[in-house]
């Protein structure tokens, strides 16, 4: 997996994610989390055995490495029971390796410290949320915001839209 400094992950059908990306300058990295992935199975050989390379040896094998080393991290998911899509999400226990076993303390809790010297921006936009109440979108920006600690983000930001209208969204 390359290290681009833009990286967007997504879940979109391949339709629509060409006619949203197909403008984007070379800079961005675009990770289509439909693809065939193994999951994360806890094994940690990641942190233990081969640090910062995840023993699955799929095409997703260094996603840690992109998505914790990137700028900008943009995620556009389905929104499901206030989180993310289960691809998406995959892609994300995926991205373990991208940190350390250590941690520290950031605001009162521990987390665990950066592999790679990064401080990103998330921006998430979950689509299909026309149907969820606030406490489930209010669930997710708190799952942005925890995942922004984990992730050393600089800046979360949250954006809820209807699938028809992910065209509005800006990248």
């Amino acid at each position: 997996m390359d290290k681009r400094k833009k990286v967007i992950l997504h879940d979109l059908p391949d339709d629509m994610a060409k006619k949203l990306f197909a403008t984007l300058a070379d800079d961005y990295l675009i990770i289509n989390a439909n693809e065939k992935a193994a999951k994360c199975v806890g094994c940690f050989e990641c942190w233990l055995k081969t640090p910062g390379v995840c023993k699955f040896a799929d095409k997703f094998q260094t996603v840690g490495q992109a998505i914790l080393s990137s700028e900008k991290l943009m995620i556009v998911s389905e929104m499901l029971y206030g989180g993310l899509s289960i691809p998406v999400k995959r892609l994300i226990d995926r991205s373990i390796p991208g940190i350390t076993p250590f941690f520290k303390k950031k605001r009162g809790q521990l987390h665990h410290l950066q592999r790679y010297k990064s401080e990103t921006e998330i921006k998430a936009v979950f689509y299909g949320t026309e149907d969820f109440s606030e406490e489930e979108k209010l669930q997710a920006i708190h799952y942005i915001e925890a995942m922004g600690l984990n992730f050393y983000s600089k800046q979360n930001e949250v954006i809820f839209a209807k699938f028809d209208d992910l065209g509005e969204v800006k990248i």
